[in-house]
């Protein structure tokens, strides 16, 4: 890492869930199927193991704008048409 780059901030699930306006089930839902980008974190060690997650705010922008939509031939025509 270069000097005048700074680390980004990895978000909760509880701060990406208010940043995208959806429910943090909705979040934990998508990661677990593998849908949105996000890092597993394990801390602890043997039987007091956990895992918990965070997103890249970059690469979850990423996933959402590979996910748009083009507007199809109806929209073209404005409403009502």
């Amino acid at each position: 890492m270069s000097k005048n780059t700074q680390p980004k901030p990895l978000l909760t699930i509880d701060e990406l869930a208010e940043f995208l306006k959806v429910h943090r089930a909705t979040v934990r839902a998508w990661a677990s199927a593998e849908a949105i980008p996000h890092l597993r974190i394990v801390v602890g060690a043997g039987l007091r193991q956990r895992a918990t997650l965070r997103f890249d705010l970059g690469k979850v922008l990423e996933w959402l704008s590979s996910m748009e939509v083009a507007p199809g031939p109806a929209a073209l025509r404005g409403r009502g048409q």
